[in-house]
């Protein structure tokens, strides 16, 4: 999965999702029941947490929420001195974090905290700057990470509600920043709140320890395990572990993730969530009949060699069962800002990993960093009515019945990005991402393209999103489609983009893969593009039908 935020593997959750169409509004109805999202066959996993109540904010546990924010902000390279004509401050402020934007290395933000409070409009900071800045924007407060780790993992880990204060704004800067919801069973509870999370850790950017704010994570407890040789048909009731210690492992209400991962790829590229109704021996029973196939064509290597290979993420068809279960958590109505802040990783907003029904509504996130949400390898994520600007577009990655309606991306003038050239592209839906629905999505101008689908994605609807224009050097395209399949691509906006070669919407085969994917089967109607000099690139194995 070749991303900028350098493949950070994500979350996982369970609720299952009523959605509607209402009119021409897209109407999202949380509904918590006790029936698979595949479909008719039951599961056997309850709603465990629907009747706890508890419920706090990050100042029941001491959190100041006293961020404050300026836009005149003055530093010189190789100096210690900020200095602010509107910041007033006072000696409370010493040993409060701060975020410099631009003062950093190569122009990143520069993280410290006030050593020194010398007058109203003057402090010394702990680090020095690397590049001279003036009418910078600066975000300063209290290090509140630990109030709010609190209140979330006492409350919304328990089935009950986080609220960030309304009005607050809460600096969330330290080493050790991520608040990880995961680990036990985290059975629904909420995030809310209309107050503000300013997310700038310090020191060095590591994976999983504080370069995302929210990391929501099940656990993979056992596997992955290899399955035995020959292709799994779509309809299947079960499939065969190479090995019976392996499926001995797994009981009645398990779930697994089957994956098939390419090492030319280096990712997955086919993937389905499944639920164990029994195992005999070898043969393990599932609820239900798989809804794809698994062609099983790619040999099972842990070797490390080629590197996309290792014990953690085999290349070849696998199994890994979950434990820990994250399911049915809501995160609403928050405000996320991320200054510009690189040191080894960016800092992304929202990660989720394994998860199952976790839902993300009137989430308002400006990344200036890395991305405000990224996720993998998650089943029936709801993420609608957000808005999202960021350094790299969010990412659905390896993702089933995933519905993404209503979302506002990359939209100019905001916080950090400002009236300023594109930063990255529209939506990246990728590798084996299936039967999900990303639907009345507006993007704004993007770059080299508005919506990219890479290999593996199948089943999926996108309809009536509005993008913007698109600039990528000699050839851009709005919506561009690798090595996908039985895609319905209807009804979308695209306005126009730059270079000699651009395309509307362009159509074709993977390349590079061990076993490339062809394009098939994909149906491409209704659509509006204009402004490009081709306008669409569609072969004989899909279906084209224009009207302008």
């Amino acid at each position: 999965m070749p991303s900028p935020y350098s493949r950070r593997k994500l979350g996982y959750t369970f609720a299952a999702i009523l959605v509607t169409l209402s009119g021409s509004a897209y109407a999202i109805h949380p509904l918590f029941l006790c029936q698979s999202l595949f479909g008719e066959y039951s599961t056997f996993e309850p709603n465990i947490g629907a009747s706890n109540s508890s419920h706090a904010t990050p100042k029941d546990y001491g959190a100041k929420g006293n961020a404050i924010t300026v836009t005149d902000g003055a530093i010189s390279s190789g100096s210690a001195h900020f200095t602010s004509a509107v910041a007033a401050f006072g000696a409370a402020d010493a040993g409060k974090a701060i975020a410099v934007s631009g003062a950093g290395s190569g122009g990143d933000a520069l993280v410290a905290l006030i050593s020194v409070v010398t007058s109203p409009t003057n402090v010394t900071l702990s680090v020095t700057a690397s590049t001279t800045v003036s009418r910078a924007r600066a975000d300063y407060g209290t290090d509140d990470t630990a109030a709010v780790r609190s209140c979330i993992q006492h409350s919304t880990l328990l089935g009950g509600r986080c609220t960030i204060n309304d009005g607050a704004r809460f600096m969330m800067s330290n080493a050790s920043t991520t608040i990880s919801v995961a680990g036990a069973n985290v059975a629904g509870g909420t995030i809310d709140g209309k107050g503000t999370l300013i997310f700038a850790p310090q020191g060095p950017l590591t994976a999983g320890s504080n370069d995302r704010l929210f990391y929501i994570a099940s656990s993979e407890a056992a596997g992955p395990f290899t399955v035995r040789a020959g292709p799994i048909a779509r309809g299947a009731t079960s499939f065969t572990a190479q090995n019976s210690i392996d499926a001995a492992q797994l009981s009645r209400g398990d779930w697994v993730i089957m994956t098939e991962k390419d090492s030319g790829a280096t990712d997955v590229i086919y993937s389905d969530w499944l639920q164990i109704g029994s195992v005999v021996g070898t043969t393990v029973n599932i609820v239900g009949p798989l809804r794809m196939s698994f062609p099983n064509a790619r040999t099972f290597n842990t070797s490390g060699s080629p590197a996309a290979c290792i014990p953690a993420s085999p290349c070849g068809l696998s199994f890994r069962k979950l434990t820990n279960v994250a399911h049915s958590l809501t995160i609403k109505d928050i405000n996320i800002i991320v200054p510009n802040v690189i040191n080894g990783n960016g800092a992304s907003g929202i990660v989720t990993r394994d998860t199952r029904g976790v839902y993300i509504h009137n989430v308002t996130c400006d990344d200036a960093s890395s991305n405000c949400y990224a996720g993998y390898l998650d089943q029936g994520l709801v993420f609608v009515d957000n808005h999202m600007n960021s350094a790299v577009y969010p990412e659905f990655a390896s993702q089933v019945d995933t519905t993404a309606i209503g979302n506002h991306m990359n939209q100019t003038g905001s916080n950090l990005q400002g009236f300023v050239a594109p930063q990255t592209g529209g939506l990246l839906i990728d590798f084996g991402t299936g039967f999900s629905t990303f639907d009345g999505n507006t993007i704004g101008n993007n770059l080299q393209a508005c919506v990219t689908l890479l290999s593996g994605v199948h089943d999926i609807s996108l309809r009536g999103n509005t993008c913007g224009r698109t600039s990528f050097g000699t050839g851009s395209a709005c919506i561009l489609v690798r090595g996908s399949y039985r895609n319905t691509i209807e009804r979308n906006v695209c306005p126009g983009g730059d270079g000699v070669s651009s395309f509307g919407i362009t159509l074709g085969d993977s390349l590079g893969f061990t076993l490339n994917i062809s394009s098939f089967a994909n149906s491409v109607r209704g659509n509006r593009v204009r402004g490009y000099v081709t306008l669409y690139d569609v072969g004989g194995a899909d279906v084209l039908e224009t009207h302008h």
